[in-house]
């Protein structure tokens, strides 16, 4: 496949142009996705891990009650909750990683309608608040497997990094970080793959992401650390700032990944 070139700063432009054009829409969109997705997570979170939950609520309870004053106090009791949330996510491990997977499908269900209207708009489509809770069950399935696929290469990469630390072999840790994130990036085009064309399947668009980012690896890395630091200054802007640049960022996403199937096309 022959190199696909692109510019980060006309992604970036072409995405706040797509933005102001509709400002109020996405505005509505991303402050819809980020409520229901907080109000999901602690409703379910406090259903599914009641235990952990306790723990938290007895730290609470402790500072609201003044048995906790000084800095230090608060530092020994922070350290003895997490110390407690440890010994239950060792003793729970298994059901804890089984029920954090199942929330993370749940979440994703409106995390992927958002992206499918960022992806319409980028394609010339009129968006629908709609899509934020209506996709397409055949891709959602495909999307799981593949987070279920991502998720156990973490679970592994996590237990490698222990065993390296374990027997003095920190300096391999960052080694293993840095595979893992080179294979996200060559990944990075996976979900809108499959959200773009119902045809392809969770290992068709792990192949064809891999195709599309063969060439591209640094760049793409430089333009992501430039989305995250649009991301990291908009939350001084009053929170205001970080709903505007949401919404561009993934519009810069959608726009880099539209191009990429435009020129391999």
């Amino acid at each position: 496949m022959s190199e696909i070139t692109f510019s980060i700063s006309d992604t970036i432009e072409k995405a706040w142009s797509k933005f102001k054009q509709n400002w109020a829409f996405f505005i509505v969109v991303t402050l819809s996705w980020i409520f229901i997705s907080i109000f999901i997570h602690s409703f379910i979170y406090s259903a599914f891990f009641p235990e952990l939950l306790e723990i938290q609520h007895n730290f609470n309870a402790q500072i609201e009650a003044g048995e906790i004053t000084s800095f230090s106090d608060v530092k020994i009791a922070f350290d003895e909750m997490k110390h407690k949330e440890q010994l239950w996510l060792n003793e729970n491990s298994m059901i804890y990683t089984i029920k954090d997977f199942l929330l993370t499908c749940i979440l994703f269900w409106f995390f992927l309608g958002f992206l499918k209207i960022t992806l319409d708009s980028v394609k010339g489509l009129k968006p629908y608040f709609s899509q934020l809770f209506s996709i397409d069950v055949y891709k959602f399935l495909h999307v799981v497997a593949g987070l279920f696929i991502i998720k156990c290469l973490s679970l592994i990469m996590t237990q490698l990094s222990f065993i390296l630390a374990g027997n003095g072999l920190e300096i391999l840790i960052a080694c293993v970080y840095i595979g893992y994130l080179y294979i996200m990036i060559r990944l990075s085009f996976f979900m809108f793959l499959v959200l773009d064309d119902s045809s392809l399947s969770m290992i068709q668009g792990f192949q064809k992401s891999w195709e599309l980012t063969e060439k591209n690896i640094f760049k793409l890395v430089l333009f992501y650390i430039v989305l995250i630091l649009i991301l990291f200054i908009s939350c001084f802007a009053l929170l205001v700032g970080f709903f505007i640049a949401l919404p561009v960022v993934f519009l810069s996403l959608a726009y880099l990944y539209h191009h990429f199937i435009n020129v391999e096309n």
